[in-house]
């Protein structure tokens, strides 16, 4: 079980290493809004739901992506890419010799 992933509500993207899954909230959750997901048959993802979600509500979580990295048909994966830094301007142009 890993808690140290719980639900966030996802960013526009997903960072890299990140998805996004759709999970539906079960009707007998527990009084902590704790469940176990299943990224893969394998790997289990202990989430916190936010209260204003009840069961059987659709959300998005964003989950890491498994060490194995299987990805979900149904996952959002960004294909989101840092941007390299914007180059610096060239130096100015050196001062005219004294005349």
């Amino acid at each position: 079980m890993n808690n140290n992933f719980p639900h966030r509500r996802p960013p526009p993207f997903a960072p890299n290493g990140f998805m996004t899954i759709p999970v539906e909230v079960p009707p007998n959750l527990s009084p902590m809004r704790r469940m176990l997901i299943y990224v893969t048959p394998t790997y289990p993802v202990e989430i916190q739901v936010p209260p204003e979600y009840p069961p059987r509500t659709i959300i998005p979580v964003l989950v890491p992506i498994p060490p194995d990295g299987w990805i979900p048909p149904n996952a959002h994966v960004s294909n989101h890419m840092p941007q390299p830094p914007m180059p610096r301007p060239p130096p100015p142009p050196p001062p005219p010799p004294p005349t």
